[in-house]
């Protein structure tokens, strides 16, 4: 059998992916969340060492925590594939544990620590995941402490809906098989990082640092995936080898997209074509930068599907940094992550 018809044989439709309930993983999530905040809020609290750092301990606390974090990630025993987010709550909530941790820490860093609460531990990173936080309460020096339990649960549910949606709702990789140690260990390097920038951004009166928030219908959603499908496939064809493992990773993209069949077909079809000619518009994601980002962790970790991270895939993501208005030191960043 030639590579090509071994190709061909792997890009055939199987059974549609199947996807866990979503609901059911942001509940569990959001409860163990809300479990873990009054020991690490106490924990953190009570420890005296918190009145020696200072704003030049800020690099070290977020290098601490990051080692930390993937540490535990590397460790893990997440399964591949959809299903993956269920195996990997224990980490999830571990590493979470250690972000609420170094915002704790870096607001005493920031001489803050009279103005920290509970409610800042989940605020956070439900901001560095995208939600929607009332910041200038918080930036009002304002006691949260007093603040119901229910409220707090309810943003621990926010910040479990957030964090699948991050994860698995909006990346094309919710549908590939790619090894659970690896993309958790990449993804808490990158969150730990999120959250010490919406920190920072918080304790150092920094009005730039939230991320905006980008919505769009679902035609729009459809012409993205589709946009993202076509990139995948060009960065596959960029060095003109085809690897079985590109291939496992793009074919599910394409079966769990949300596009007439007939549009699937010739997708797989410009999937297999070494030198499949097609057109992108790179200005859809110009108009929603967020998006943008997020789908350039998707390329990142394409490009290292097949382990080796070629110097023509390097140049292809950046280019796309430069298409879409993103700044390329994010790429460069998040390649330095995965490797």
């Amino acid at each position: 059998m030639t590579l090509r018809q071994r190709l061909g044989s792997i890009l055939t439709f199987a059974n549609k992916p199947q996807i866990p309930n979503l609901a059911q993983i942001q509940d569990e999530l959001g409860n163990k969340f809300f479990g873990i905040l009054d020991n690490t809020f106490k924990g953190r609290l009570e420890d005296p060492s918190n009145s020696l750092l200072t704003k030049d301990s800020v690099d070290d606390l977020v290098s601490k925590y990051v080692k930390r974090n993937v540490l535990i990630a590397t460790a893990s025993s997440a399964i591949p594939g959809p299903l993956a987010i269920f195996s990997a709550i224990p980490e999830l909530v571990s590493t979470l544990g250690n972000q609420m941790s170094m915002t704790y820490d870096m607001g005493c860093a920031y001489d803050k620590e009279q103005a920290l609460s509970k409610d800042i531990l989940l605020d956070v990173p439900i901001a560095a995941f995208g939600g929607s936080v009332d910041f200038a309460a918080l930036k009002n020096g304002k006691n949260l402490l007093a603040s119901p339990s229910t409220a707090l649960l309810s943003k621990a549910k926010s910040l479990g809906q957030n964090m699948v949606e991050t994860h698995l709702k909006k990346s094309v990789i919710k549908f590939v098989p790619l090894g659970g140690p690896v993309v958790m260990a990449y993804f808490a390097k990158r969150n730990t990082k999120k959250i010490a920038k919406v920190s920072t951004g918080l304790f150092g009166d920094d009005t730039s640092f939230l991320p905006k928030k980008e919505t769009f219908n679902a035609k729009t959603a459809s012409l993205l995936e589709v946009e993202k499908i076509k990139i995948c496939i060009d960065l596959i064809d960029s060095d003109g080898d085809i690897d079985e493992r590109e291939i496992a990773f793009i074919k599910p993209m394409i079966e769990g997209a949300d596009i007439p069949y007939n549009q699937k077909q010739q997708l797989l079809k410009d999937a297999q074509d070494y030198d499949s000619q097609l057109s992108i518009n790179y200005d859809l994601f110009a108009e929603y930068p967020n998006e943008a980002e997020r789908f350039l962790e998707d390329l990142v970790l394409l490009a290292m599907r097949d382990e080796i991270f070629k110097p023509i895939e390097r140049s292809y993501i950046l280019e796309f940094c430069q298409f879409v208005g993103l700044n390329k030191n994010v790429a460069i960043d998040m390649i330095n992550d995965v490797k």
